[in-house]
């Protein structure tokens, strides 16, 4: 159980910085 929340959280947290990193990258190419 604990294992598995914690697999969940990491996952969230990957999908949370590539997203952040896309935005960064969009902002940065529209400048």
């Amino acid at each position: 159980m604990g294992a598995k929340l914690f697999e969940d959280f990491t996952h969230s947290v990957l999908i949370h910085n590539i997203y952040i990193l896309k935005l960064h990258k969009m902002a940065w190419l529209r400048t």
